[in-house]
């Protein structure tokens, strides 16, 4: 079955959808003051008139959904309250092609009769693709489509720009090549290849390697249409580059040719290859069955700006692959494991006589990573574009849809779901993308329509991102990747002083808005309920030590967010893209995060069995004893939402709580804060909750009882009970071993450092290639004596990971990798025939590989940690044994502070070693935390 939009006859399309009047009359009211909202309507002044617009949704973020009429009102009929005095009726409708001329005539009565009739006439054509190319969605919905969910999210962007005056104006397109190359319709067109002369060649890429790639792409090409490498032009077998083009780009370039004269070193092949088809962006374009897009120089106007590629943006994407490529951004992507950014890191184009680069024949490659050739069995992931699930059609979202059926399955309220579907969004979508700002000074210009979700469950597991071409650096990035900015500038420099109203326009205005938008309008939660889902986070992650804070503290401290205004740049026919001063298309509008009083805030992790990461905030509301502060009070939120308050007493030695907090997590949570901002050895309380009452002593909870009984550091290991025992290698005959623990397996907020430290299982996938940079530092491979190859550390984690009697785990200060250290149980190790071993001995290995982590101070809280851990999941472990090289007394010495106490000297065959020890009841009653 094939769609025809063309069939489509003109009175179909008229009242079809409400996305064009949606994203004309949101994007004009956010750009100014004069529009008011009240009784489900919106107001705009026109002099003695005014357009009024009923509402199927209000939004208080300015995302409004409308009925779809617009009434013309005299000012006369409106209150002070802004209510109608006689009724609408069909005497005041009119159109929407009215509506816009009478507001454009009002708010821009300078601007010549030319552009009038050409921002007019856009709007109109914009709105009417939008109603075809639905009625066309519409119809495809009914076939049977593939399970690509990618490229079906991004062909059913319709609506394109929701805060756009024409997001869906793609001059000077006739409609037939609407239908052949636009996304909407979903059409599959063939490339077309010329053959380059290796002297007019310009690309970053060595010649052979782009000879090369560019090649097998052709020849994969050819072969999936059915054709050999028969097919492949003379001239391309004789090392000219084979350059791929969109057909509209191929067309606009033939005339070009000869006017560069280069018509003896640019060849038309004559030759197509099929299978393509546009992805939203349009300029970019996808093969399911090949290993890379095209992103090519599309000589077409949409939206905003042309969409012709540059020499520069295509510099960007290499140099983004190269700073990925480096070990500081090989640390970067091992923060973020639920992170892919889409690299873009061969280009080419045509070189004209002068030795200059020509934009109009530049092609980019892009990774396809849901290529899937024939032999491999991944199965595609569940990816949607962020802008097609925040798309508002028939009065509901995809996003909406998702927590709905997550509710559902998890039998919460729709309130509590969107919290938590928001909190793993911004986790594991916004996060990345702050860091990425504030540790590594790389600035993502992350607008919805660059964001692919991973979605499982319902859930927003990870994300995607792509166009890195659109990437800026600022001086933090020239810091952190001074290796490869030593010798190359940056392509596109921001003082990070100037960055973040911009960055905050795309990250916030654009992406995040827009998402908390489409949630409350599916599920009719107030916004502003969402908001505190969202500054918790930035405050969390304010608080975690970024290396730059500017701009967290701006979304935190600035009253206003810098806003684009799309509506202005249109209608003045600016090109975004080459405009000299980008500050006079922006605006301000009101920030939904601001506190005009700063919080004093604390935020700690909680343990959690799920992907859904727990965390609870502790603020102080006031000092209820003026004079000392032995009273004061306290509030705990988590998602967002308060879960109650508690206060704290001091009397003299003592430290008294209390609190309702009935949820065994919080009231521990609570403890923890009285004992480490008293730095008490008891805890009083008035009336104690069932569930602490078997630890009191004389009535009151002491700290070393506290330490071992709190479960809000760890997950409970799972123990199987069983008698049988086993005997070792070593001949030392030991109990059955529990399960391997997986994910996080310890984390707690360390009062006096204020971070978090954290230890969680290692993942080959994500941590090989820092563990290989760790053990290949002149400062450890001495000591540990693993110095070598990826693949030699790669066999090593596996034949660990087999091992049952030991792990390894990765650990980390607020989410910054920092040490590796392996858990081992004493006596089925090489360590067991040396000293008198019980069954359940621990012992550990260590190796801090981040230098900006060495020390005493960051020492004393990781090693305590490691040890509590060890005690805390096995409580038959008496003792934790070590056996570093005896002749490293600084070790041997500062092991002392955490209460491993040295017993003897010993050889093992390849050192001489000191026999380590910390015994339970040593380690509770006299360690401080």
């Amino acid at each position: 079955m094939s769609i025809d939009p063309l069939a489509i006859p003109d009175s179909a399309v008229q009242h079809t959808s409400d996305l064009g009047l949606q994203s004309f009359f949101n994007s004009f009211s956010m750009e100014t003051q004069d529009c008011q909202v009240a009784q489900h309507h919106l107001y705009i002044p026109l002099g003695e008139q005014q357009l009024v617009l009923p509402l199927s949704y209000v939004s208080t973020l300015g995302r409004h959904r409308y009925q779809g009429n617009i009434y013309l009102i005299n000012s006369a009929e409106i209150d002070n309250k802004h209510q109608v005095n006689l009724n609408i009726n069909d005497a005041n409708k009119i159109d929407f092609s009215r509506a816009v001329s009478l507001l454009v005539s009002h708010y821009f009565p300078n601007i010549d009769a030319k552009t009038h009739d050409r921002f007019f006439n856009r709007v109109g054509e914009s709105t009417r693709y939008i109603n075809r190319a639905l009625l066309a969605l519409e119809q495809r919905s009914q076939l049977d489509l593939s399970a690509d969910s990618f490229i079906q999210s991004e062909q059913s962007l319709i609506g394109g720009h929701s805060m756009h005056p024409a997001p869906k104006s793609c001059e000077p397109l006739t409609e037939e090549h609407q239908y052949a190359y636009l996304p909407e319709y979903a059409q599959s067109f063939a490339i077309e290849w010329f053959a380059i002369h290796p002297n007019y060649i310009a690309s970053q890429t060595e010649i052979p390697q782009l000879l090369h790639t560019f090649k097998a792409l052709l020849q994969n090409n050819l072969s999936l249409d059915g054709k050999t490498t028969n097919h492949i032009p003379t001239l391309i077998q004789q090392g000219w580059l084979a350059l791929p083009m969109h057909p509209l780009q191929a067309k606009e370039w033939r005339k070009n040719i000869k006017k560069h004269g280069l018509s003896q070193f640019v060849v038309d092949c004559q030759l197509s290859t099929h299978g393509w088809t546009a992805t939203s962006s349009t300029r970019a374009i996808y093969h399911p069955k090949l290993a890379w897009m095209l992103k090519v120089s599309l000589p077409v106007k949409l939206t905003n700006s042309l969409r012709l590629l540059s020499e520069k943006e295509a510099k960007r994407g290499v140099q983004f692959s190269q700073i990925l490529q480096t070990a500081t951004g090989q640390e970067m992507q091992q923060r973020m494991p639920q992170t892919k950014f889409i690299q873009e890191p061969i280009w080419a184009s045509v070189k004209n006589s002068n030795d200059q680069c020509l934009d109009l024949p530049l092609v980019c490659l892009r990774e396809n990573i849901f290529y899937r050739n024939q032999e491999s069995l991944i199965e595609q992931p569940n990816t949607h574009l962020l802008a097609t699930a925040n798309q508002n059609i028939n009065d509901k979202s995809q996003v909406g849809q998702w927590i709905k059926n997550y509710a559902q399955a998890t039998h919460q309220t729709l309130e509590i779901a969107a919290r938590q579907w928001l909190n793993q969004f911004m986790d594991n979508v916004i996060q990345p993308l702050c860091i990425a700002r504030s540790d590594y000074g790389i600035i993502f210009l992350a607008h919805q329509q660059n964001i692919l979700l991973d979605i499982e469950n319902n859930r927003p597991i990870g994300m995607k991102y792509r166009d890195c071409q659109g990437i800026g650096l600022t001086d933090i990035a020239l810091k952190q990747f001074s290796d490869l900015f030593d010798n190359q500038d940056p392509e596109y420099f921001v003082p990070q002083d100037k960055v973040d109203p911009y960055l905050s326009y795309y990250l916030v205005g654009n992406t995040l808005l827009n998402t908390i938008a489409a949630i409350c309008a599916d599920t009719q939660i107030e916004e502003h309920e969402l908001w505190s889902v969202c500054q918790h986070a930035f405050s969390k992650w304010r608080q975690a030590r970024p290396k730059d804070s500017a701009f967290y503290d701006y979304l935190l401290n600035s009253p206003t967010l810098r806003w684009k205004r799309n509506f202005f740049c249109f209608l003045s026919d600016f090109n975004e893209a080459t405009l000299p001063d980008p500050s006079q298309i922006y605006c301000e509008i009101d920030n939904p995060f601001y506190h005009s009083q700063p919080k004093a805030r604390l935020y700690k992790p909680l343990p959690s069995s799920d992907q859904q990461s727990r965390s609870i905030c502790i603020e102080s509301l006031q000092v209820l004893s003026e004079n000392d502060h032995s009273h004061q009070r306290f509030a705990m939120y988590e998602l967002g939402l308060l879960r109650g308050e508690f206060d704290l007493i001091l009397s003299q030695n003592t430290i008294y709580i209390d609190t309702e907090l009935a949820e065994p997590m919080l009231w521990w949570s609570a403890a923890e804060h009285a004992f480490y901002t008293s730095n008490k050895t008891e805890l009083h309380c008035g009336h104690w909750p069932d569930f602490v009452l078997p630890h009191l002593t004389d009535g009151k909870l002491l700290h070393k009882t506290f330490l071992q009984v709190a479960p809000i550091w760890h997950q409970p290991a799972k123990i199987t009970e069983s008698k049988q025992r086993h005997t070792a290698a070593n001949g030392i005959s030991h109990p059955t071993r529990p399960p391997k623990p997986v994910g996080t397996v310890f984390q707690r907020y360390c009062y006096h450092l204020k971070r978090t430290v954290s230890f969680r299982m290692i993942d080959i996938s994500r941590d090989l290639d820092i563990f290989h940079q760790w053990h290949n530092h002149p400062l450890t491979s001495p000591i540990w004596e693993l110095e070598g190859s990826l693949e030699m550390h790669s066999q090593y984690l596996q034949k660990l990971e087999q091992d049952p009697h030991q792990f390894a785990v990765i650990g980390e200060f607020d989410g910054v990798a920092f040490g590796y250290f392996e858990v081992y149980w004493s006596a089925e190790d090489r360590l067991g025939p040396h000293y008198e071993c019980q069954d359940y001995d621990r012992g550990i290995h260590i190796l801090v590989g981040n230098l900006d982590y060495r020390g005493g101070t960051f020492f004393d809280a990781w090693g305590k940690s490691i040890l509590h851990y060890c005690f805390l999941v096995e409580p038959q472990t008496n003792s934790i044994v070590g056996e570093p090289n005896a002749k490293n007394h600084r070790v041997v010495k500062i092991t002392e502070r955490i209460g491993m106490k040295k017993q003897f000297e010993f050889d093992f065959p390849h050192k001489r070693a000191a026999l380590l020890q910390c015994q339970r009841q040593d380690f509770f009653e006299n360690i401080i935390f």
